[in-house]
């Protein structure tokens, strides 16, 4: 008897690299810490805050679906926040992105700062939301964004305020406002 499934072009079974998005930033905001001398890091934090994009568009975590009893039950949301800082002042962070993925890990839904979107598109207006579906479209992405001029700004800015931080020892304490 003849099978009624078609899945020979529609599922894919082969093994695919599957690492944790959040492992995937910390891997290589450790390479941007070493590449740094310590100065600039890169952190991933869960988010539980409110998230909306450029054009209005919400992170899937907060969509209400109209037919709440269809579709996917026990899906599992993971929202995190990644932001730039420097270790001798530990109140100022730039925050670069958010990103969201579900229970398969990928795609990992992004939305990223207005002036970093704005260097990756090549021009302003564009939407700041970004989707990766595997480990090297995100590790690309991570790239990318760490490599734009807004980026590179930052970083700079990170870096002139841990030079104020180590020439002027007493404020190492983090407690003080910024000396300059």
């Amino acid at each position: 008897m003849e099978s009624g499934f078609d899945f020979i072009n529609k599922l894919d079974f082969s093994d695919v690299d599957l690492m944790a998005p959040e492992k995937v930033f910390e891997d290589i905001l450790a390479e941007l810490k070493r590449k740094t001398s310590g100065i600039i890091q890169g952190k991933v934090s869960v988010y539980t805050g409110y998230v909306k994009s450029r054009f209005g568009a919400f992170l899937s975590s907060f969509a209400k679906s109209t037919s709440e009893d269809l579709g996917s039950k026990g899906e599992e949301n993971n929202l995190f926040e990644f932001y730039l800082s420097t270790e001798c002042y530990q109140k100022y962070k730039f925050r670069v992105c958010f990103f969201e993925y579900g229970l398969s890990r990928y795609p990992v839904h992004l939305i990223v700062e207005d002036g970093i979107a704005d260097d990756i598109n090549l021009g302003e207006g564009y939407d700041n939301e970004f989707t990766c579906n595997t480990k090297d479209d995100l590790s690309k992405m991570i790239f990318k964004i760490l490599n734009t001029k807004r980026a590179a700004t930052v970083m700079q800015e990170l870096i002139r305020i841990n030079q104020i931080y180590k020439s002027n020892p007493q404020h190492n304490d983090n407690t003080d406002a910024m000396p300059f």
